[in-house]
């Protein structure tokens, strides 16, 4: 029945609160709200009495305290900061590309890997940017009768 797949706003919550508070059932609540009835049942399930504010905090509490799900565990972490001391980040993605490895991530993740353990220094330019060069006829100036 839900069309919505985010997470219930204070608002829905209040009203949740109030149709409750009426005795309507988790199944009407949900039609009114145009969301799961599973989602209303859990959600009513989850404190009794129910209260909006409480609940609200609760879901923040749990969201904000949540694991995210990372592929960097200790064996790929070792693996990376042995790479890195030859290779570049994309290399490394490269490789374990070509190698089909069962973990193999995108160098997009392994810079922001570097980045939350300060492994800048174990770059190859140790994080700083490139610079250009001063001219992009450096060596015809440099070489006489150049062609």
């Amino acid at each position: 029945m839900g069309t919505h797949t985010n997470q219930l706003t204070l608002k829905e919550r209040y009203q949740i609160e109030a149709l409750n508070g009426q005795s309507y059932s988790a199944r009407t609540i949900a039609q009114r709200l145009h969301r799961a009835n599973k989602t209303i049942s859990r959600e009513l399930g989850r404190c009794s009495p129910y209260c909006a504010e409480s609940a609200h905090r609760q879901a923040l509490q749990r969201r904000h305290g949540a694991l995210k799900h990372t592929k960097l565990d200790f064996a790929m972490q070792v693996q990376i900061d042995l790479q890195l001391k030859n290779a570049s980040p994309e290399q490394i993605a490269g490789r374990m590309r070509l190698e089909r490895c069962t973990k193999a991530v995108s160098c997009s993740t392994i810079y922001r890997w570097i980045r939350r353990l300060n492994w800048r220094s174990r770059l190859p330019r140790k994080g700083k940017p490139y610079r250009k060069r001063a001219s992009s006829e450096a060596g015809v100036k440099l070489i006489p009768e150049r062609i």
